[in-house]
């Protein structure tokens, strides 16, 4: 999962590719993945962890206990230092209609602060996000700058994520778009 969503992040990052090393943390409703590597290259470090933006807020009855629990889940994960990095995901999409496509730590405290101050009816009407992605939205945005921090970076939304990786995958295997091994 992880090395697809650098693929289909890497792959869909604006053009020339970012030089040096790539990070991209994937957020999902069960787990998070951080990775590093280079674009258009192979995955040089990566880790997933057993915490989603869903499953975290199911596990924590109050913002505190919300941020300890993704404090513990980051404790020890060390990667390196990527140039540039990019958010994928649910969560991050989402974040990018609140926030815009830059994630650093100053834009991800304002996005807090605004998911605390307005109830979830009207940050999903506002920005027009399903009602259930708005309720676990403060533990994704908590994953996120807990990935940041980890990357030592802000991160930029990218246009592709795990599915656009998935899908080159399997372009590689069957041979290209024409699947006769040709590549046409």
């Amino acid at each position: 999962e992880a090395e697809h969503a650098f693929r289909g992040a890497t792959a869909c990052a604006p053009r020339p590719a970012p030089a040096g090393l790539v990070g991209v943390a994937d957020v999902g409703g069960g787990s998070t993945e951080l990775v590093v590597g280079t674009a258009g290259g192979a995955v040089a470090w990566s880790v997933s962890l057993a915490l989603g933006s869903a499953s975290a807020t199911d596990a924590a009855p109050d913002a505190e206990a919300l941020r300890r629990h993704v404090a513990a889940a980051f404790a020890g994960v060390r990667p390196p230092h990527p140039e540039r990095a990019y958010a994928v995901g649910g969560s991050a999409t989402s974040l990018a209609r609140l926030l815009g496509p830059e994630l650093t730590p100053d834009v991800l405290a304002d996005g807090l602060a605004l998911l605390a101050s307005t109830p979830p009816a009207v940050v999903a009407a506002r920005y027009d996000l399903h009602a259930e992605r708005v309720r676990i939205l403060p533990a994704g945005l908590l994953l996120l700058d807990a990935a940041a921090r980890a990357l030592g970076s802000g991160l930029r939304i990218a246009g592709g994520g795990l599915r656009e990786g998935v899908l080159l995958a399997h372009l590689d295997a069957v041979g290209g778009c024409g699947g006769d091994g040709q590549g046409t």
